[in-house]
């Protein structure tokens, strides 16, 4: 029989002193791991599209770490956030954005990556264009794949890592 209460406690105490990056926290899932793991993380790392929101949700892991650790000084988590929009270009443009360069060097050094981030367009199959298609695909699977191969060589190395990924429609 399977402990599920033993698999947290064990998994709280795999994740402390760790990098947790949770692309896509802005909202929805992403925001509700955000909250879930700030109190197992030493490092989150949250990206999102809303400045606003990422601001708010930090607000909010804030309020929580310091109701949870009120009675004994924990330091945790250290939080930082990135505002940066995925186009199809991200692929091909050699461009030199500071968030997207720091966004990338936080993934190369995840010990848990997490993927909440696809563009969701409500449209009619036979209303789609080749463009339409073509965004979606790249950003709904080439991305998280590129992420992901960020991420490997870090997790391999330390012979340690979680990879997390949710997909848009």
């Amino acid at each position: 029989m399977v402990d599920f209460l033993e698999m947290e406690q064990n998994l709280s105490k795999i994740q402390k002193n760790k990098k947790t990056v949770i692309i896509g926290a802005s909202g929805g899932i992403g925001r509700e791991l955000a909250l879930q793991l700030a109190s197992t993380t030493q490092e989150l790392v949250l990206h999102g599209l809303s400045q606003e929101k990422l601001d708010s949700l930090k607000d909010e892991i804030s309020e929580i770490s310091s109701i949870e650790n009120a009675n004994e000084f924990i330091d945790y988590p250290k939080v930082t956030d990135i505002s940066y929009k995925f186009t199809p270009s991200f692929f091909t443009e050699n461009e030199n954005d500071s968030s997207k360069n720091l966004l990338l060097e936080h993934i190369k050094t995840a010990d848990t990556l997490c993927v909440c981030y696809g563009p969701f367009l409500q449209k009619s199959l036979h209303q789609m264009t080749q463009s339409e298609w073509l965004e979606i695909s790249t950003l709904v699977f080439a991305l998280p794949g590129f992420l992901t191969s960020l991420a490997l060589p870090h997790m391999m190395e330390h012979k340690f890592g979680r990879i997390l990924l949710f997909g848009g429609t």
